[in-house]
């Protein structure tokens, strides 16, 4: 997997390739000054990959609300969510288990061909492979 990183001052682009396959992902980081922007962008929008720090407990309550905020979006409601749960390689880190009971998340999970949390290390590079595969075929199932 090849990752390149470019940097703004609103967005970080990340274009990911996976495969043959280019995923370009943009960073809004959940900086508060940008989230109204953020509906301009989800019209245009495949999927959403939301990425959750697993250990850092002060952050979850906001990424729950930005979460349950993104899963009721009129905008969004077709695409394909996938939920990073990054750092399980940290013994601090909640299990996806935790963290889907914690973010009251669990309803979306009966629907796999929409919702997949995706346990992750970024450090070990776990994980993300396997959750941008998914979006690849859930996507493509969709295209056909």
């Amino acid at each position: 997997m090849k990752v390149i990183r470019l940097t703004s001052t609103a967005v970080d682009i990340t274009p990911v390739f996976q495969g043959n396959q280019e995923f370009k992902l943009f960073d809004y980081a959940g900086n508060p000054h940008w989230r109204p922007c953020w509906r301009s962008f989800m019209s245009r929008l495949h999927a959403v990959v939301f990425v959750i720090d697993s250990t850092d407990s002060e952050a979850l309550q906001e990424a729950k609300m930005e979460l349950g905020w993104l899963l009721k979006e009129d905008m969004l409601e077709q695409k394909p969510f996938l939920v990073l749960a990054n750092k399980q390689d940290d013994p601090k880190a909640m299990s996806v288990v935790e963290l889907t009971e914690y973010l009251d998340i669990q309803q979306y999970l009966d629907r796999p061909s929409k919702f997949r949390v995706q346990p992750t290390s970024a450090l070990a590079g776990e994980g993300l492979a396997a959750g941008l595969d998914w979006v690849r075929d859930v996507l493509e199932k969709h295209r056909n």
